[in-house]
């Protein structure tokens, strides 16, 4: 019996959504978007973006899949202002009993990828779990394929339920 598997992420230009769906195809999981019913368009939702991130906002969400229905999810974010997107600090916050089962992807344009990992492990409560940091340009001009592959070969390779707990660092 195989693992139902849930890619979850959140997009505002697009590469995030990009990542996700070929993430989904190669993994066979179920793809689900993270919504607002407020736009993020223009420079209005791109200063209300970096806002939000900084002050680690929350914004209403929605999406269509309950990740208790799944054996994993794998939960993708831009990174904004060195951070996780706010639409999905909000679904971690609304979902973290569901997602001890988790792997991690971030597309970031500059830098805090590395950050942004560790940050939704701790939101998540789980310690190391397989992630990928992309780089907008790669993702935009498709040089991100092989370290697409080699994060799937680590979800696949068992790395999940062999992680350690999450620690409080401080």
């Amino acid at each position: 019996m195989s693992s139902r598997i849930l890619v979850v992420y959140f997009s505002r230009s697009g590469s995030t959504a990009r990542v996700a769906s070929y993430l989904a195809d190669e993994l066979g999981a179920d793809l689900d978007a993270i919504e607002e019913p407020r736009s993020r368009a223009g420079i209005g939702g791109y200063l209300r973006s970096a806002f939000e991130a900084v002050a680690k906002g929350l914004p209403t969400i929605h999406t269509r899949r309950d990740p208790r229905d799944y054996d994993l999810v794998v939960l993708g974010t831009p990174v904004w202002g060195g951070t996780m997107a706010s639409p999905v600090r909000s679904y971690i916050h609304e979902h973290s009993a569901s997602l001890a089962k988790t792997a991690f992807f971030v597309v970031m344009g500059g830098r805090g990828g590395d950050d942004t990992v560790r940050e939704m492990q701790m939101a998540c409560g789980v310690g190391t779990r397989p992630s990928c940091v992309f780089r907008q340009e790669e993702v935009e001009h498709d040089r991100d394929l092989a370290r697409c592959e080699d994060f799937i070969q680590r979800i696949h390779g068992g790395a999940i339920g062999k992680a350690s707990p999450a620690r409080a660092v401080g």
